[in-house]
């Protein structure tokens, strides 16, 4: 059985996938596994996701390096400081995502 997650919609078809020994169909729905992937296109999903948590962190070191410009001339950081937030959250779901993908792979090897 496939799974996708597509907003608050599921479907389903038939393919075989080890995820859904681990964890069940509904489970792995619930938590946005694409169920029944290839191997390739997992690989070109992490390929992808690297790529942007690389873009990320360019993202963070450049709002620090903004706020540091407006706190050293006087000025209110604190959006700046909203916008950094935004960006280390961003990370987070970037990386939490790099693992599910890590181990989806590894998964797939046995």
């Amino acid at each position: 059985m496939r799974i996708e997650r597509r907003g608050a919609r599921e479907t389903a078809c038939p393919a075989a996938c080890a995820a859904l020994v681990h964890c069940g169909a509904a489970q792995a729905a619930r938590y946005g596994i694409i169920v029944g992937m290839d191997r390739n296109k997992l690989q070109r999903e992490l390929a992808r996701t690297e790529k942007h948590i690389a873009e990320t962190d360019k993202l963070i070191a450049d709002q620090r390096v903004q706020m540091l410009w407006l706190h050293t001339r006087g000025y209110n950081t604190a959006s700046a400081k909203g916008t950094l937030g935004l960006f280390q959250e961003l990370q987070e779901l970037e990386v939490a995502d790099r693992e599910r993908l890590r181990w989806l792979l590894q998964d797939l090897g046995k």
